[in-house]
């Protein structure tokens, strides 16, 4: 569905061969290369569409480098199978679960192998991990790894970490949790994070990327909680002073 010609020599030629195909031409200023501005015409007709570029934006070159042919009805497809893809990502959350792991759920329910990465008697709080099998996907979309964190033996905490298309993570996220909202509450040691949260008290969840201020949306973590265990948990480390002093 798409064509891309790169070249160095006879310029100006060839952009008059590609007018004398896909005139009339108009400016087109929508085009970049990395984070570059290119200039552009563009033209065509029916579903064959031509656009001729140039280093430099706001048409302030016309040194043409390279020419894209697009095939417009498969474009308008693609894009339609790409706008699709995180919609049925979305359906991986349920309204208090990711995939099998469900909050609320007791340790000895799951049924995916995992690593206990922590366990303390002080806080009651258990944490696992898992590193293979079929957790690690977000509908078609990798995860690097997920963990756990269960208060008492009961799921409270998810963590889906990930590296790859991070646009398209955070477009599944914003299908399930819509409306979401901007969130400074969120550090990473002493580093405040850029977040975005939404949901319900029962299956809480927030979206976090490096940068405070929401000054990165360089997605990396999704974090699913159950509101009111979590607040259990915290009350409970809390008290841990008032419970050890029962044994002066």
């Amino acid at each position: 569905y798409r064509i891309d010609l790169g070249f160095d020599q006879n310029r100006k030629e060839i952009f008059q061969t590609f007018q004398r195909r896909f005139s009339p031409l108009r400016n087109n200023d929508t085009w970049t290369r990395g984070s570059d501005k290119l200039s552009g015409k563009s033209g065509g007709d029916g579903n064959l569409y031509g656009v001729i570029l140039a280093p430099g934006g706001s048409f302030g070159g016309e040194d043409w480098d390279s020419i894209v042919m697009l095939d417009n009805g498969i474009v308008l497809e693609a894009q339609k199978y790409a706008d699709a893809v995180p919609v049925e990502a979305a359906k991986d959350f349920t309204t208090n679960s990711f995939k099998s792991l469900a909050m609320g759920m007791q340790l000895q329910d799951i049924s995916e192998p995992y690593t206990v990465t922590d366990n303390s008697e002080l806080t009651g709080i258990k944490k696992i991990v898992f590193k293979s099998g079929n957790l690690l996907k977000l509908g078609a979309y990798p995860l690097q790894y997920v963990s756990c964190e269960l208060f008492k033996d009961r799921l409270y905490r998810i963590d889906l970490q990930f590296n790859q298309n991070r646009k398209e993570v955070f477009k599944t996220f914003q299908s399930r949790f819509f409306p979401l909202q901007k969130n400074d509450t969120w550090t990473q040691g002493t580093d405040s994070l850029s977040a975005k949260s939404g949901g319900s008290d029962r299956f809480y969840g927030t979206i976090l990327a490096p940068g405070g201020a929401y000054g990165g949306e360089e997605w990396e973590t999704i974090v699913l909680l159950d509101g009111s265990l979590q607040r259990e948990a915290a009350q409970y480390k809390l008290d841990a002073p008032k419970r050890a002093a029962k044994d002066l």
